[in-house]
């Protein structure tokens, strides 16, 4: 997930030892922040993770 969101021009952002389980990615050309939730107990993203994932690129035009 990281790497694909790196390659749509993506970085994580480090919110510190408090952030948890959360995740965000932000875009510096958009402005775009993607908030998602690590995967847990395995490190295997859920349907539902890729299904918001495609939502949230589709919308900003980055997906066909």
């Amino acid at each position: 997930m990281t790497r694909l969101l790196r390659a749509f021009g993506y970085e994580e952002i480090k919110t510190g030892k408090t952030s948890g389980a959360r995740m965000a990615f932000f875009n510096k050309e958009s402005g775009h922040i993607i908030h998602l939730h690590k995967p847990y107990p395995q490190n295997t993203l859920r349907r539902h993770q890729l299904d918001f994932l495609e939502e949230e690129l589709k919308a900003k035009g980055m997906l066909g």
